[in-house]
Parts: structure tokens; C-alpha cells; sequence
């Protein structure tokens, strides 16, 4: 344990800064951040990160602003549509194209995903699979449909979404990320025993595709993060008292500004970089594919740190 203290300390005080610089040099990613006229897919953009991503893009500069974004949510999208509408001569219109299903329907998701491309000449630069939902209480008390829908949200739809993407987008495809979260690394009885299981299939198969399609596919890049658990709506129907009274948690701000690293810093040039992490007394190797956003506990220099 002293060994890995050692090394822990290693990481923080030295080896994520000498990445950060290598990233600043050879990064092959965006520039700067840079989406002009690219088009952006965001899965469960109504809420959580996936509105704070969208509210983001929209505040970019014309210089930088995507020229497309694809929103997708079972709740209403209104909100950006008003946004682009009332927007300054400082920013970009930014062309904004909504659809308000269940993507458990994975016909219709199939169906939005082909006529972007055949109907509209759209093509996909960069997919974020934000969607997710958590349920409560513990296995014995749940319907299996209840159970199933979070896997097939949670999992499933993403599965089917990256098939039609790689069927439909494979030219323009350059950025797909998954959005699991640290609760893929636990497994233990906290009343969350059908979220655990979605959140580590998908950083599961995030990691496979990524090494699958480096030999057949290496412009797409295939991508994980893994936030902490943060302030958002998924926790609201969990007992915290039952989850081991989680320690302080990550705000929205912190996972957006890590997704948007990932995507600048190029964050896959770094695989070969291992990062151990201790959390709730436990060990746990992250595997080389996965992005790790935790909080900020004392004494640690970083809220993020690549695996």
C-alpha cells in the first residue's frame, strides 16, 4: 500500500503534467476546441450533462461553434431552440435539429441515425451517449421491467447507436463517447443493482470498440469517462444513507470541461499511462481507455486524471 501511495503521489505531482504538455504538442484532436462546422450528436440532452454540454456549444464564438447539433431526449428540447433564436451577433446560429423519443425504440433510433445521412446530408463528426437513468430500491423489490430498462437505456440503446454510426457515418465519424461513471469500477449492495451492471457494459464495450476499430477504423476514436458521482437528476431517487453516505460529489461543470479535454487534448495518445485511484477503501486499476473524473479531495492537485 505504501508502493502505491508512492505512486499515486507520483501521478499527481508529475506525470499528468508531463501529459497535458505532450498533448499541447502532439495532439492530433480538435485545436483549441475547435468544432466549427461539425456536427454533434448529444444523447439526454435535456438535462444534466447533457444540457450543460449543449448550453456550451451554443455559447461558443462563430469561430469555433459547431454548425450542426443533433438532440436527443425523452423530455421536451424546447429550451435550446428559444436559446439559438434570441442569441447575439457575437455568436453563431447554430442549425439545431431535436427529436423527442425513447431510444429503447430502436427502430425509430435507427430510422433518425439513416436519415440524417440520406434525408438531410448530415454526417456525424462527434456522438456523446449521454442518456442514463438510475432506479432505486433493491433487486427483490424491482419489476424486471424496471430492471431492463435501465440496462437497455443505460447500455443497450448505446450498442445500437454505435452500430448505426459506424453503418450509416463511418467517413465523418471522429469522436464517440460513452458516459459511464465511477459506479462501473463498485459492486456492492447499494440499492443501485441495475445501474452498476449498465454503467460497467458500457465502459466495457466503449474499450472494446476502441481496440477493435484502432486496426480497422483508427480515425474514429472511442472514448470513456467515468465522473464521480455528481450532482445531477440520476440520484435523485437514491437513498444516500444506503450508498454509504457518498463524500462530496463533482459538479456538472467538472465532467463537461472533461469531456471537452478529452476531445482537445487528443486523451487516447495516452494508453500506455496507468492510474490507480483509491476510493471508498478500495483499490482499483482504471483500465488505459478510461477517463476518470473524481472530486477534488484534499491534497489532490487534479479533478481529473487519465488512465
Amino acid at each position: 500500500k505504501l508502493l502505491l501511495a508512492i505512486r499515486l503521489l507520483i501521478d499527481v505531482l508529475i506525470i499528468r503534467r508531463l501529459k497535458i504538455i505532450y498533448a499541447k504538442i502532439f495532439s492530433e484532436g480538435y485545436k483549441k476546441g475547435d468544432f466549427h462546422g461539425q456536427t454533434i450528436l448529444i444523447t439526454g440532452a435535456a438535462s444534466g450533462f447533457g444540457r450543460k454540454l449543449t448550453l456550451d456549444f451554443l455559447k461558443m464564438d462563430k469561430n469555433r461553434a459547431p454548425a450542426n447539433l443533433i438532440l436527443w431526449d425523452q423530455n421536451s428540447l424546447e429550451e435550446f431552440e428559444n436559446v439559438v433564436q434570441n442569441s447575439d451577433s457575437t455568436t453563431v446560429k447554430i442549425q439545431i435539429f431535436t427529436s423527442r423519443f425513447d431510444i429503447t425504440d430502436f427502430s425509430t433510433l435507427k430510422t433518425r441515425i439513416e436519415d440524417y445521412q440520406k434525408s438531410l446530408n448530415l454526417q456525424i463528426n462527434v456522438a456523446i451517449l449521454n442518456a442514463g437513468i438510475a432506479g432505486k430500491g433493491p433487486f427483490r423489490q424491482m419489476s424486471l421491467e424496471k430492471y431492463f430498462k435501465t440496462i437497455d437505456i443505460n447500455f443497450t440503446a448505446n450498442v445500437h447507436i454505435t452500430k448505426h454510426l459506424m453503418e450509416y457515418h463511418s467517413d465523418s465519424i471522429k469522436d464517440i463517447i460513452y458516459v459511464s461513471s465511477v459506479a462501473s469500477y463498485v459492486n456492492s449492495g447499494l440499492g443501485m443493482s441495475e445501474y452498476m451492471p449498465s454503467k460497467h457494459a458500457i465502459r466495457s464495450f466503449g474499450e472494446c470498440m476502441a481496440k477493435e476499430y484502432k486496426r480497422c477504423n483508427p480515425k474514429t476514436n472511442f472514448r470513456v469517462i467515468c465522473p464521480y458521482f455528481a450532482a445531477t437528476g440520476i440520484l435523485k431517487g437514491v437513498d444516500a444513507k444506503k450508498i454509504g453516505n457518498i463524500p462530496a460529489m463533482i459538479s456538472v461543470d467538472d465532467v463537461t470541461r472533461s469531456i471537452f479535454d478529452m476531445i482537445y487534448y487528443d486523451m487516447d495518445a495516452f494508453r500506455a499511462l496507468r492510474f490507480c485511484v483509491f476510493f471508498q477503501g478500495h483499490t482499483h486499476w482504471l483500465s488505459a481507455q478510461s477517463y476518470f473524473v473524481q472530486p477534488r479531495w484534499p491534497g489532490l492537485a487534479c479533478t481529473q486524471s487519465l488512465n
